[in-house]
């Protein structure tokens, strides 16, 4: 049957009449006033008892800047927007761009930004990816040479501070980045799906707007547990190319403490120590519950994986005890480890404060401020080493070759340059014995009986 347009919607419009015209035949003048009570009290109580819809209390934290909490007392705030004339103003020759959610990659920019200071004697400025406008990026001068390291969390997450900054790198190209050197490093772990998404994302981005990579693209693999020799060697490549291409000269310095512990009397402190507690100042107490101990209900491997020698655990913790302690689906829970009792005695044997370890110490710091104290101020060796400090993991390799001038005897210098100068020799000594840092010392001191633990970290 040939059925037109015309005849489809006579069809149409004849249906409604008839179904407008049944309906009416059943309804009185009540229900047209029922009706609209019905549909007014409905809406009332979807909203909660409202008369329009409530707004959402926590909207705000869309437009906040999580590292503003995150960050520590007395850090100076960005006074410009754009990167440029910050960098005039600081007179930086180096900018160090940075994108972290845990801190690990904020944590490698300060020290290299550092290192560089002292290595290179230039000026190194230390960049929060939110503090800057990305498109002033096009105004930095192309003598100046930009570093960006950045993690990737989650299924290719940027952290919360780089999120404009990667959506921009995304967006259509407009400015032009031809003046922009810059080099790159990626933290990320290849278990995920999209391994080090992040710094893939940003170097496609800024090449796209025809900006210049000194050195391959450096990539850590937290996985592997690689992430801090990955880092050394595109460092040193950086480094390669800043003094063959950049004219950089590079200075033999000793090395500079960035704290000053200092012994202090109990009753010149002025505090009370709890050596029990956790140090949380870099956390914000709003939406943080109390920092309790909570027994573990069950625990179950659920996935292992040999290669990388390690184990996925569901683990269930028991709230009973603590009923004030509210969990909703989503909640983060944050875990404060204590460092193990015999690794803690071992470092302060080989450091030569086993009598000193329970007493007082105010730690101050001997930089600008910016990087914050991230230990208290007034605690014991003790307590520091067991809450404070990682000593439980394998000794980096950076920090092997930085030990080699605190050695008072040749031979320990020559067995602390043997570890530490070849990557396979250092990746060989490793998997042949978990060193830490006392565990290292103390190889150190049997090597050479004329090393004493004083010596050794030269106090």
């Amino acid at each position: 049957m040939d059925i037109t347009c015309n005849s489809v919607c006579v069809l149409t419009s004849q249906v409604l009449k008839d179904a407008l015209t049944s309906l009416s035949q059943y309804t009185t003048p009540a229900d047209y006033v029922l009706l609209p009570l019905i549909l007014i009290v409905s809406m009332y109580i979807y909203n909660k008892g409202n008369h329009l819809p409530k707004r959402d209390p926590l909207a705000y934290k869309l437009f906040e800047r999580p590292q503003d909490q995150l960050h520590y007392a007395g850090v100076r705030k960005t006074e410009t927007r754009n990167i440029a004339k910050k960098i005039e103003e600081t007179n930086a020759d180096l900018v160090l761009f940075w994108g972290s959610q845990s801190g690990v990659a904020e944590g490698f920019a300060h020290r290299m930004a550092r290192e560089f200071t002292y290595r290179f004697r230039k000026g190194v400025l230390v960049a929060d990816l939110s503090d800057y406008d990305s498109p002033t990026l096009a105004l930095i001068p192309k003598h100046n040479i930009s570093i960006f390291i950045m993690s990737t969390f989650g299924e290719g997450d940027p952290s919360d501070n780089a999120l404009e900054f990667v959506a921009w790198t995304k967006s259509k190209p407009e400015e032009s980045l031809e003046t922009l050197r810059y080099a790159a490093f990626g933290c990320g772990n290849s278990n995920y799906k999209c391994y080090n998404k992040v710094i893939d994302d940003v170097v496609e981005g800024l090449g796209s707007r025809g900006a210049v990579a000194l050195v391959p693209t450096g990539k850590g693999d937290e996985s592997a547990r690689s992430t801090e020799e990955e880092l050394l060697e595109w460092k040193e490549n950086l480094c390669s190319v800043l003094i063959s291409e950049y004219d950089f000269t590079e200075h033999n310095v000793g090395y500079e403490a960035l704290v000053e512990v200092i012994f202090v009397s109990p009753h010149i402190a002025g505090g009370i120590i709890d050596s029990d507690a956790p140090f949380v100042r870099s956390m914000p107490r709003q939406g943080r519950s109390d920092i309790v101990a909570l027994p573990v209900a069950s625990q179950k491997a659920i996935a292992k994986y040999t290669e990388a020698n390690r184990t996925c655990v569901h683990i269930e913790l028991d709230l009973t005890p603590y009923r004030q302690i509210k969990y909703q689906t989503g909640d983060h829970i944050s875990i404060w480890p204590k460092n193990e009792t015999g690794e803690i005695s071992r470092l302060v044997e080989v450091l030569g404060l086993k009598s000193k370890q329970h007493n007082q110490i105010r730690v101050v710091s001997r930089g600008d401020g910016s990087d914050g104290c991230k230990v208290p101020e007034l605690t014991t060796p003790y307590s520091l080493f067991q809450h404070h400090l990682e000593i439980c993991a394998p000794v980096p390799r950076e920090t092997v070759l930085l030990l080699v001038q605190f050695a008072q005897t040749e031979q320990a210098r020559e067995e602390l340059k043997a570890i530490g100068q070849d990557r396979k020799v250092y990746a060989q000594f490793l998997k042949q014995r978990h060193i830490t840092l006392s565990r290292l010392l103390q190889y150190i001191m049997e090597t050479d009986p004329l090393v004493t633990c004083v010596e050794v970290v030269g106090i």
